[in-house]
């Protein structure tokens, strides 16, 4: 038995890896562009008629492969997900991320992929939730499309404004921006705690408000070294 990351996906699953450029074949040639075609290393990925039929079949990681059977070919083998039997048709080619910051903190290799379908057949007790990628040529126009997507889920999911004129919607659309502005703002909000915690500290020393500029600075470069000195006497006293 071995844990591993299970994903339900659909047949363009390949295509999105390609659009998206965050990972590639390792010693993939620079300036070559991607295909779908260049992520199989053995058999193929499942068929949109496959999803369809909810058919037990996966396609795995080059590492998940390599641990699984040791070197053997792992076409048209069974491995036992959430104890249902699932073919394997394909393995993914040994991938490496594009950004190199990334290659100690992801694991493109270590995966497990299934028809969407399946996953949701088999491995869930209740309807879960789903990701749905999108990829936008123009990034100027990455509003409109925002917008043009939130229309159709509204539309496919008879989603009608409310009293007060508002969606409730049951989707949430994020964008990179939409990511990279939250982390900035986590980041600002942990800084700007981090001074308040350091200032409460000084403040707490007898005598702050008498001290000299110099003696101030001194106080601020020892706190945020963290070897804050002990209390000075109270100079009013």
């Amino acid at each position: 038995m071995q844990d591993m990351p299970i994903t339900g996906t659909t047949a363009d699953q390949l295509a999105g890896l390609a659009a998206q450029n965050d990972v590639q074949p390792v010693n993939w040639p620079e300036g070559r562009p991607l295909t779908d075609e260049a992520f199989i290393g053995q058999g193929r990925c499942f068929t949109t008629a496959e999803v369809l039929a909810q058919a037990r079949v996966c396609v795995l990681g080059w590492q998940t492969a390599q641990d699984l059977f040791e070197g053997d070919d792992p076409l048209g083998e069974t491995v036992w997900v959430n104890r249902q039997p699932c073919e394997v048709i394909g393995v993914i080619t040994e991938l490496i991320n594009v950004d190199p910051e990334e290659r100690l903190r992801s694991k493109p290799n270590v995966a497990l992929l299934m028809p969407i379908s399946t996953a949701i057949q088999n491995l869930f007790d209740k309807e879960p939730s789903v990701t749905i990628s999108a990829h936008v040529s123009d990034e100027s126009r990455m509003t409109q499309t925002k917008a043009e997507v939130a229309a159709v889920l509204r539309q496919r999911h008879a989603i009608e404004k409310d009293d007060a004129g508002r969606y409730q919607d049951d989707f949430r659309l994020t964008t990179k921006d939409d990511i990279l502005g939250a982390q900035q703002e986590a980041a600002l909000a942990a800084a700007n705690a981090k001074f308040e915690h350091r200032f409460r500290k000084i403040e707490q020393i007898p005598g702050f408000s008498s001290l000299s500029l110099e003696e101030k600075e001194a106080l601020w470069a020892a706190v945020k070294a963290g070897a804050l000195p002990a209390p000075r006497p109270d100079r009013t006293s």
